[in-house]
């Protein structure tokens, strides 16, 4: 994520514990510091400056402008690593990926097709975009939320994306059903709702569904439900407790369907089971959707991140480390929703902080990025392959039947690799 939240919530942990000590005060969220949220009157800390609501170093290499499109305005600072590198596969040589990313821009005025990438062409459909993170598809278009406080869409072919809202706080998760588009408000302006907004389009007036939440990131959605984690949420005592939520597609009261969780991160739904990433605790958490008991599934894990789940197994990315931003440390897991004794199994070792995952038809997809590559590997086991190499950060990543999707946040792009 842009600031990896373990990193933060280990602030804010500070922060509460020194409150408890002068009279038990809620601490709030840091700010002023690097790649942390501007101080009110819109300045930082020393040496650093307020870009976007962001502070940032402009002296270092991974932060820099990037001018906004039609829809989307302002510099885009680029939080972590920006290396031009393309990450290999860690438990396994890459095969034959000949990767290499796309030059063309256009974007917001129309797409572009890049080079071949080895694995098929890839195809800049937006760019100039204020640090796109979480990233939906559908049958027809492909939605994200930029981290500036803009829902996008813009069609599968590429050309003009569409502003869906603005004026947002800072986002991250977003996720869709055959009605709705959903994220999460998780920094300043807007800052702990859960809002939607109808996938045509709302007149840039979305709906609050859930408010009052402490900074919730990833979202996901069934059409029954809307699920969100927080990292943290503080308590009397100082201690972070987050918590697995769910609310109606229309709104209402909120549901708890797990608390005292060390910091939910990614979610993934099937026909009957939530699952999350505990990043806090390493753990990987299973629950029915409509609540009850949790399961752990793998305990021990390092800072695990995203989840996905297909019929047989639940995938997560293992940071490695913490922040999720930078090394080389992470990994690839599996699974079974049966359980695996908890001995999960490695796919992949090696990787450059994978944050995010997604699969389908048996083939497991993630971003690398502090390796600046989009990567997979079959689900049963083999060989990792990089798909595209060459990138800026890339962070959140989706699949169709026959294309990977993915946002850049350092190079403000959304990218579509057509699967040979």
């Amino acid at each position: 994520m842009t600031r990896g939240f373990a990193e933060v919530a280990g602030l804010l942990t500070l922060l509460a514990a020194l409150g408890a000590a002068c009279g038990g005060a809620t601490a709030e969220a840091p700010s002023g510091g690097l790649r942390q949220p501007c101080y009110p009157n819109a300045t930082c800390g020393v040496g650093l400056t307020c870009i976007s609501d962001v502070c940032v170093d402009l002296g270092d290499a991974s932060s820099g402008s990037s001018s906004g499109s039609g829809s989307s305005s302002g510099s885009s600072s680029g939080w972590g690593s920006s290396s031009a590198s393309g990450s290999g596969g860690g438990s396994g040589s890459s095969s034959g990926s000949d990767a290499g990313h796309s030059s063309g821009s256009g974007g917001s005025s129309g797409s572009s097709s890049g080079s071949d990438s080895g694995s098929g062409s890839i195809i800049t459909l937006a760019s100039g975009q204020g640090q796109p993170h979480g990233i939906a598809v559908d049958s027809s278009n492909v939605y994200w939320a930029n981290a500036s406080g803009t829902i996008m869409k813009v069609s599968l072919g590429g050309g003009t994306p569409t502003t869906l809202a603005a004026g947002q706080g800072s986002l991250q998760g977003i996720a869709i059903d055959a009605v709705n588009v959903y994220w999460s408000n998780n920094y300043d302006a807007n800052a702990g709702q859960i809002m939607a907004c109808a996938v045509g389009g709302c007149a840039s007036s979305p709906t609050v569904l859930v408010g009052q939440q402490n900074w919730p990131q990833w979202v996901a959605a069934n059409g029954s439900a809307v699920y969100w984690g927080t990292p943290w949420a503080y308590v009397n005592d100082g201690g972070p407790s987050g918590i697995l939520g769910s609310v109606a597609p229309g709104g209402g009261n909120p549901s708890t369907l797990a608390s005292s969780q060390g910091g939910v991160g990614g979610i993934a739904l099937d026909a009957i089971n939530v699952y999350w990433a505990d990043s806090g605790s390493g753990t990987v958490m299973m629950l029915p959707l409509d609540g009850g008991t949790p399961t752990t599934l793998a305990s021990g894990q390092a800072t695990p991140f995203g989840v996905a789940v297909d019929g047989d197994n639940v995938y997560w990315t293992n940071c490695g480390n913490n922040p999720c931003e930078y090394g080389s440390g992470g990994s690839i897991m599996k699974c079974a929703i049966g359980g695996c004794g908890g001995a999960p199994t490695t796919l992949a070792a090696g990787q450059g902080s994978p944050p995010n995952i997604a699969v389908r038809a048996g083939v497991v997809y993630w971003p690398n990025y502090s390796g600046a590559a989009v990567m997979s590997v079959p689900a049963s086991g083999g060989a990792p392959a990089t798909l595209a190499a060459g990138l800026g950060s890339p962070w959140d990543i989706a699949v169709d039947g026959t294309s990977v999707y993915w946002t850049d946040v350092s190079d403000g792009t959304i990218t579509r690799l057509v699967l040979k």
